[in-house]
């Protein structure tokens, strides 16, 4: 009786995890549909971490800069910023991880992913022949 309690628990857990991406997709469209909705930075917020958490950069980066756009007012902007450099610079487009680290630095001085940015900033800069 326990291994097939087991062997249906790690099904269950195999479908929810494949069922992922497509519900993060779903939550972000979710958002972009109403960005009038209080609740539509939050659920955007989420579903770009979850598909960072799979490592899903490409996506991650592509829901991040249109966050940028769809919500400039949000808490969730430095996140959004700060993502959309880090997916560009993990799927090989330094100029755009050069262009998302510079605006972060620009609105968020004082912010506590500063130092980090400035570090990628200066390591992207260096390895691409960008002036400092």
């Amino acid at each position: 009786m326990f291994k097939k309690l087991l062997i249906l628990v790690l099904i269950l857990v195999a479908v929810a995890l494949a069922c992922m991406p497509l519900l993060t997709t779903r939550m972000a469209d979710q958002a972009f549909a109403r960005p009038d909705d209080p609740m539509a930075g939050d659920m955007l917020h989420k579903a770009i971490r979850i598909k960072v958490f799979m490592l899903n950069y490409g996506e991650a980066g592509r829901l991040a800069e249109k966050g940028v756009v769809y919500f400039p007012e949000s808490p969730h902007l430095p996140m959004f910023l700060f993502i959309a450099a880090k997916a560009a610079e993990k799927t090989g487009n330094p100029a755009a991880a050069i262009h998302w680290y510079t605006r972060f630095l620009e609105l968020y001085p004082r912010h506590e992913w500063t130092d980090q940015a400035k570090g990628y900033l200066e390591k992207l800069k260096g390895m691409n022949g960008t002036e400092s």
